[in-house]
C-alpha cells in the first residue's frame, strides 16, 4: 500500500523520525545537552526510543561549560528529569584560550565567532575522546529553523524573520553544522545533526 509510504507532516512524526534514523549504529554515543529547549527535545526523544528498543540501557548526555554556567546547570537539571546519565565537563578561561591554536587549526577558520562557539565543542570532543564515545546526536540548526536567536525579537515583520531564517538554514553546512562537525571529528567523534 502506497499510502504507507507516504512521509510525516506533523512537527512531532519529523523529529522522532529524524532522531531514530540518526540512532543507526552500533558505536557508544551520547546527546549534547545545553539545558536548552532544542537540545532537551533530542535527548528526551533519544531516551524515548532507546527504552522501546532496549539496545542501549542508559543514554549518556554530555554538557561543557565554564564554572556555574547556566548550560552546566540546566543540562544537570534536564538529565535528572530524563534520568540520564549525565557529564558535565567544565573548562577554565586559561584552558579555552590555550586551546585555540588547536581550534583555529581544527575549523581552518580564524573568524572570531566561529572560534568563540568552536572551543568548547572542541575541549568537549578531547573530552569524549577519553571516555570512548564515537557518536553525539547535536541540536544544530534548530535556532536557525525556528528563529531561536535573540536577535529574532527585532525582526521588523514575519516575512523578514522567514527570510532570515532560510538563510541561515542554507548556511548551516557552512557554519554552524561545519563546526561541529569539525571540532569534535578533529577527536574522532561523529557529529549528527
Amino acid at each position: 500500500d502506497l499510502t504507507l509510504l507516504k512521509p510525516p507532516t506533523n512537527l512531532v512524526e519529523l523529529m522522532y523520525n529524524a532522531v531514530s534514523k540518526r540512532l543507526m549504529g552500533d558505536v557508544p554515543w551520547g546527546v549534547l545537552l545545553s539545558g536548552g529547549l532544542d537540545s532537551t527535545i533530542i535527548a528526551s526523544i533519544a531516551v524515548q526510543l532507546s527504552h522501546k528498543r532496549r539496545d542501549y540501557p542508559i543514554v549518556h548526555t554530555f554538557c561543557i561549560g565554564i564554572k556555574d554556567s547556566p548550560d552546566v546547570h540546566w543540562a544537570k537539571i534536564v538529565a535528572e528529569e530524563l534520568g540520564t546519565h549525565h557529564t558535565s565537563f567544565e573548562y577554565t578561561i586559561e584552558e579555552g584560550i590555550a586551546a585555540i591554536p588547536e581550534v583555529v587549526r581544527a575549523v581552518e577558520s580564524y573568524d572570531v565567532t566561529t572560534i568563540r562557539a568552536s572551543t568548547p565543542m572542541w575541549l568537549m570532543g578531547k573530552a569524549l575522546k577519553r571516555r570512548g564515545i564515537k557518536m553525539v546526536l547535536s541540536g544544530e540548526g534548530s535556532d536557525e529553523l525556528f528563529a531561536g536567536y535573540l536577535y529574532n525579537l527585532f525582526c521588523p515583520s514575519e516575512s523578514e524573520m522567514v527570510k532570515e531564517c532560510q538563510k541561515k538554514m542554507y548556511q548551516l553546512h557552512a557554519f554552524d553544522c561545519a563546526r561541529a562537525n569539525k571540532t569534535l571529528g578533529d577527536w574522532g567523534v561523529e557529529t549528527r545533526v
